[in-house]
């Protein structure tokens, strides 16, 4: 397969979202044609006049020539809303997701279905997601006899609509099952947007443990069901299709975001305690003016980067026995054990301790000394 550059359509964020009401969405962040193609056949199968769509969108017929080029992500928010407002269909995220297939993601979509495992299979899509999105990150964490993902989008802007989440999260179930050909059910959801209106679609899909207005999205589910075999899985083609795609993913790499550098330095230097604004913009060789400026270009901020590293750092060293309150507290830069412990909080919705199911005794007599 021959490697091409990437080309992106690089539009203005606010042509594409006119409705000043709606989050402005970074131009660096892309989708690829995939994610359209598949949205226009759901729309038009709900009634939606596919040609119509493309034409307010700006786009032409020969967008479907090169799949994997990637576009504005403001321009696939733009055509989630514009269906779901004229099909009144509120269900539109999970509905896309119906229409779809695990394979229509080109190459990637090729190497996840012939992964050996379930979870081999979302860890490929973890780590080669590039290819068809670039607006965060995903992370599997082993809980005991649970399984959770949870993805960490580069701004909290990204995911205020519903539309939006469903697609990513009812990914993780309906298309579990596509590749299994088993009933995977969630254990438990939680989700960023407010509780809507319970529709049938929307119970088969999440179960009723769904938990409204997190500060994260996330899925759990029981780890042996993690460990299914795929139906198609063949690991001489899953080996070969992922080292293709570890060579075509480092061109969308070059060109990544600017908040994904940055979280990339934060996460090499977190464990050295180098965690501050100007530590990071010298390494990065810019002003802290620039950081800030490039950050707020893309609707999001130095704490917010952070925040989600050192959430996403947290929960791995909490599987870590060996590992006290305060000795977590420390590897993420904090100075006391209460300061991680009001943060993983607001984050989690409960202390460390009650994560583990332990009674930590350090966090209690921490607090009393605060």
């Amino acid at each position: 397969m021959a490697h091409k550059k990437r080309e992106i359509e690089i539009k203005s964020a606010e042509k594409a979202l006119p409705n000043n009401d709606r989050p402005i969405i970074s131009p660096e962040w892309t989708a690829a044609g995939f994610w359209f193609r598949n949205l226009l056949d759901t729309a038009a199968g709900l009634g939606c006049d596919r040609k119509q769509l493309l034409e307010e969108l700006g786009l032409t017929p020969s967008f479907f020539s090169n799949l994997e080029k990637h576009h504005p992500l403001a321009d696939l928010i733009k055509l989630f809303q514009m269906i779901s407002d004229r099909c009144q269909e509120p269900d539109i995220g999970i509905r896309y997701i119906l229409n779809g297939h695990p394979c229509s993601l080109g190459l990637l979509g090729m190497a996840v279905y012939t992964a050996p495992t379930l979870r081999e299979a979302w860890e490929t899509v973890f780590r080669f997601r590039h290819l068809v999105m670039n607006t965060g990150n995903s992370q599997f964490l082993n809980e005991g006899s649970t399984a959770c993902i949870r993805w960490y989008p580069y701004s909290h802007s990204i995911v205020t609509e519903r539309f939006f989440v469903d697609a990513v999260l009812a990914g993780w179930v309906l298309n579990s099952k596509a590749l299994t050909g088993k009933v995977i059910q969630p254990l438990s959801v939680s989700v960023t947007y407010a509780k809507p209106v319970m529709s049938e679609l929307f119970v088969e899909t999440y179960g009723t443990r769904v938990s409204f207005d997190q500060p994260y999205n996330s899925i759990s589910f029981r780890a042996e069901d993690m460990d299914l075999p795929l139906h198609f899985s063949d690991n001489k083609t899953h080996r070969l299709l992922c080292t293709q795609a570890e060579q075509d993913v480092a061109y969308f790499k070059a060109e990544c975001p600017f908040s994904e550098k940055l979280e990339y330095h934060l996460k090499q230097q977190l464990a050295k305690g180098e965690v501050s604004i100007q530590a990071i913009a010298e390494l990065m060789h810019i002003s802290t003016r620039t950081v800030q400026r490039r950050l707020d270009k893309e609707n999001t901020s130095f704490h917010e980067l952070l925040t989600n590293v050192r959430h996403e750092f947290a929960l791995i060293y909490l599987q870590e026995k060996n590992l006290t309150t305060l000795d977590i507290a420390l590897k993420l830069g904090y100075s006391q054990a209460s300061s991680f412990c009001t943060a993983f909080k607001s984050w989690a919705g409960q202390t460390p301790s009650e994560y583990r199911g332990i009674e930590d005794l350090e966090i209690i007599n921490a607090h009393s000394r605060d």
